[in-house]
C-alpha cells in the first residue's frame, strides 16, 4: 500500500519532536502544537492512529518502540537513538536530489521556519551518509546561487500564524533611508521574489493591498483592530498578472505584451516560463516574438532592460516609449 504523503510528512514531524532532545517527551497537545504550525489542524484521534500506525504497522515496518511516560506525560523512544529515517528506501538519485535540496536548505538552517524538522534532517543525513561536497579531493560541487544569509526569515512562521488565524497585526516597518513607521494591516499571504521574501496584505489606514519586505520588518505584534476579510477584489486579482510582488493602481489594465527575441536567446525564455500567459511564435527570419498578458510594473522594466540587445519591445507603445527612455538616459551617462 502506498504512503500517503500527509501521513508521512506527521511520522516525520513525530519522530522529529520525539528525538528532541531541547524538549524530550512531547505530550499528544505538543506533537498537535508541531503538525498545527506546519501542516494546519490535525485531529488527536489522527496523531493516536499515526503512533499506532508507527508501532504496529506491517506495511510501513518501522516497529517503532514508542512509549508513553506517565511520570513525564510524553512519548519517547524505548530505544536509544532510533529514527524512521533508516527505513526510508531511497535510490540513487533520489539520494542525489536529497543532497542538492540539503544544501538550499542549509542556508536557512538557522531560522524557526525549520525547526520542527533540523532532527529529521539531521537523521536522514546521516543514516544515507548525506555530503554536499565531494571528500576525496575536498572540493565543493553545489553552489547553489542564495546570500549567506537571508534577512528576514524568521519573521516568516510568525507571519504563517497570523494568516491562519485570520488576525490583524500592528507592524513595525523601516524603508531603506527612512525612519521606521507602524502599520495596521491584515495579513494575506507571503510571496517569494527574486531570492526576497514579502508579505502581502491589507492596509487598514490606505485601505488598498500594500507589500512589505520581510528583511525590512522591525517587530509585529497582534492588533485589536479586526481582520479583513474583503480587500479589495480587482487590486489581489493583479498578483496573478504582474511579474514580482510591485501592485500599480487599481485602474492600471491588463495589457498585451509583445516582445521580439532574438532566435539566440530564445531558449533562455522558453526555459526559464516566468509567466503562465507566455505564448511563443516564431518569426520568418527565424527570430520570436513572445507575448504576455501583464499589467506594466517596475518588475517587468527591469526584466525586460536586462534583456538588453536580446529583446525588442513591440506593444505597446506606452512600454516602447518607456523602455526607450531608460535606455537613453543610460547612454548619457556615458557621454
Amino acid at each position: 500500500m502506498p504512503l500517503n504523503k500527509n501521513a508521512f510528512y506527521r511520522y516525520l514531524i513525530i519522530d522529529s519532536c520525539i528525538n528532541n532532545r531541547q524538549n524530550p517527551y512531547p505530550s499528544l497537545e505538543e506533537l498537535k502544537e508541531a503538525m498545527k504550525e506546519t501542516l494546519g489542524e490535525v485531529a488527536e484521534r489522527t496523531i493516536k492512529a499515526d503512533l499506532k500506525e508507527m508501532r504496529e504497522g506491517q506495511a510501513l515496518q518501522f516497529y517503532a518502540p514508542i512509549k508513553f511516560s506517565k511520570e513525564r506525560n510524553g512519548y519517547y523512544y524505548e530505544e536509544n537513538n532510533y529514527t524512521i529515517g533508516k527505513f526510508i528506501k531511497l535510490g540513487i538519485n533520489e539520494l542525489d536530489s536529497l543532497e542538492f535540496v540539503g544544501n538550499i536548505l542549509s542556508v536557512d538552517k538557522e531560522t524557526d521556519l525549520f525547526k520542527h524538522f533540523e532532527g529529521a534532517i539531521e537523521k536522514i543525513k546521516n543514516d544515507f551518509k548525506f555530503v554536499i561536497s565531494d571528500k576525496s579531493n575536498n572540493q565543493t560541487i553545489i553552489f547553489p546561487d542564495t546570500p549567506s544569509k537571508v534577512e528576514g526569515l524568521q519573521n516568516i512562521p510568525i507571519l504563517i500564524n497570523f494568516i491562519r488565524k485570520a488576525k490583524a497585526i500592528e507592524l513595525t516597518y523601516e524603508k531603506f533611508n527612512s525612519e521606521s513607521k507602524v502599520h495596521v494591516v491584515s495579513p494575506l499571504f507571503l510571496k517569494e521574489f527574486d531570492k526576497r521574501w514579502y508579505l502581502i496584505s491589507y492596509c487598514h489606514h490606505k485601505k488598498d493591498i500594500i507589500t512589505f519586505g520581510l528583511d525590512r520588518i522591525k517587530s509585529i505584534e497582534e492588533s485589536e483592530q479586526p481582520y479583513n476579510f474583503l480587500p479589495p477584489k480587482e487590486k489581489l486579482a493583479m498578483f496573478d498578472h504582474i511579474l514580482g510582488i510591485t501592485t500599480p493602481p487599481v485602474n492600471n489594465e491588463i495589457k498585451n505584451i509583445k516582445l521580439q527575441i532574438n532566435k539566440e536567446y530564445i531558449g533562455y525564455i522558453k526555459n526559464k516560463k516566468n509567466h503562465q500567459s507566455q505564448r511563443i511564435s516564431e518569426l520568418p527570419d527565424g527570430n520570436f516574438i513572445v507575448e504576455y498578458d501583464l499589467v506594466i510594473n517596475q518588475e517587468l522594466y527591469n526584466w525586460i532592460v536586462g534583456l538588453g540587445a536580446n529583446c525588442k519591445v513591440l506593444e505597446p507603445q506606452v512600454l516602447v516609449e518607456k523602455i526607450k527612455s531608460i535606455f537613453t538616459h543610460s547612454l548619457n551617462q556615458y557621454n
